[in-house]
């Protein structure tokens, strides 16, 4: 025996093997809910372990990530909330607008209110449901998803349930107001 077997946790007998797949830590919600209000015309309440960032990407019109026990936290942050303007997302509501029906998506629901669908879709590795809607901005009509953006391993889990149930929240609270 060496030097450094001496550190080396020993694995239980009864451990069951290891299967090369990490374990997911579960999403803790504070149950206090606080305002996102971005310069840009969106507003909304959710959870405050979701935290408003400023985003680089052009697509991304406003965005708040899950940092439940961060003292910081950047925009790469998953999972996250954000509204976006992405192709896939006008392509899907020019589809609805014409067809009645989104393809190219793995889940799909007609909504309500301002909200033409809801839908859960790939996007980039992870995972997409979002709410598509149209605002009119500078003279035109923009098509725009209120996404919960989740790493793809959540996917048919308690953390996929729960993150879509806060962005269920999110769209009954989400709002647009003019400057």
């Amino acid at each position: 025996m060496g030097l450094f077997d001496l550190f080396r946790k020993k694995k239980p007998e009864n451990a069951p093997p290891d299967t090369g797949k990490s374990k997911i830590d579960p999403i803790v919600l504070s149950g206090t809910i606080h305002t996102i209000d971005d310069d840009i015309g969106f507003a909304y309440e959710i959870d405050d372990t979701f935290r408003q960032t400023k985003s680089h990407a052009m697509e991304v019109e406003a965005l708040s990530v899950y940092a439940y026990g961060k003292e910081e936290w950047t925009e790469a942050d998953n999972p996250s909330v954000s509204v976006l303007t992405d192709d896939r997302i006008l392509d899907a509501i020019e589809e609805y607008k014409e067809k009645g029906t989104v393809s190219d998506v793995l889940q799909y629901e007609a909504a309500e209110g301002m909200f033409l669908f809801r839908a859960v879709m790939e996007y980039y590795g992870d995972r997409i449901y979002y709410y598509a809607f149209e605002a009119e901005r500078e003279e035109a009509v923009w098509q725009l998803g209120l996404c919960m953006m989740y790493p793809k391993e959540y996917e048919n889990t308690e953390n996929e349930a729960i993150l879509k149930r806060v962005l269920d929240e999110v769209a009954k609270t989400f709002r647009q107001y003019d400057d």
